[in-house]
């Protein structure tokens, strides 16, 4: 053998980091060596990135593309409570007047509000257990019916059924507005529900502008009057009552989630029950 390739190093992967270290080897072998180590750093690294880049890229995308606010669940609920709310809008400055031209006094107008202050107030904690406990959908609904009722009372010709009137109503309002909120919780993407809120104050305002101003002036048009007030009221509050049927449904609630699918039945018994829109619960049990 040679004296060339007895002096010949070993190649520059079989190197010993020692050697490497203390200079026991040749500033050429040396440096291919750091060459193959920096490279093999480099690939290993471009392959860690590679294979965290599509998940990378799914959490930017779906970060960059927020929940879809006006849905139709949403929509409907917006809509609904609408139609509340412009039944309030409509009787507000409708009721003292009517008051007024029975022969009434200004107290007893002011008494006929209290009446319906007060139970509103004091039954919302028992609708807000009956949006736990049975469904929310079914209270804003409720509340939709008493509105009805409560309109209609007023066409009596008495001045005692004002008071009836404002008692049913009063419920009514506090139905309304316990099932509103309640569905605009399951309604709104968690992560635009600030938003959401802004568009239902938003909506319920509408009812305020328009409304009243309606009502004052189908009391003075001719062949109108405070009936004509009183069945349109009753009317625009009975028409809610379908939409909040809608948004009791699976088909609504699925949407966002809170409904079963149409295959959970095919999961098998032990599948959870999941709630609906309206915040009841239906569990998905095989037969």
């Amino acid at each position: 053998m040679s004296l060339s390739q007895q002096e010949s190093p070993p190649p520059a992967s079989r190197l010993d980091w020692t050697n490497l270290i203390t200079g026991q080897v040749g500033f050429e072998t040396g440096h291919n060596t750091m060459k193959t180590i920096v490279s093999d750093f480099q690939r290993s690294l471009f392959m860690t990135r590679q294979s965290r880049l599509p998940a990378v890229a799914i959490e930017a995308r779906a970060q960059a593309r927020p929940e879809s606010l006006w849905t139709p669940a949403f929509s409907l609920l917006c809509l609904t409570v609408l139609l509340g709310h412009a039944h309030q809008s409509l009787l507000t400055p409708t009721v003292p007047l009517y008051v007024h031209d029975k022969g009434g006094s200004a107290f007893l107008a002011g008494l006929t509000l209290l009446t319906f202050s007060v139970p509103s107030f004091l039954v919302r904690p028992l609708f807000g257990f009956l949006a736990d406990a049975w469904s929310a959908a079914g209270v804003l609904a409720l509340g939709l019916l008493l509105l009805a009722v409560g309109g209609l009372v007023y066409l009596a010709p008495f001045l005692v059924m004002l008071f009836l009137a404002a008692v049913i109503r009063g419920l009514g309002w506090a139905g309304v507005n316990t099932g509103g909120y309640t569905l605009l919780a399951f309604a709104a993407p968690t992560s635009r529900r600030g938003e959401a809120s802004g568009y239902y104050s938003g909506v319920t305002s509408c009812a305020g502008i328009l409304f009243p101003a309606l009502a004052l002036w189908l009391i003075n048009a001719p062949g109108a009057g405070f009936n004509l007030v009183f069945l349109l009221s009753s009317g625009v509050a009975m028409t809610g009552l379908p939409l909040t049927y809608l948004l009791s449904r699976p088909a609504i609630g699925q949407e966002r989630g809170f409904a079963p699918r149409a295959n959970d039945s095919d999961a098998g018994s032990d599948s959870a029950a999941e709630p609906y829109l309206d915040g009841s619960t239906h569990g998905s049990v095989s037969h």
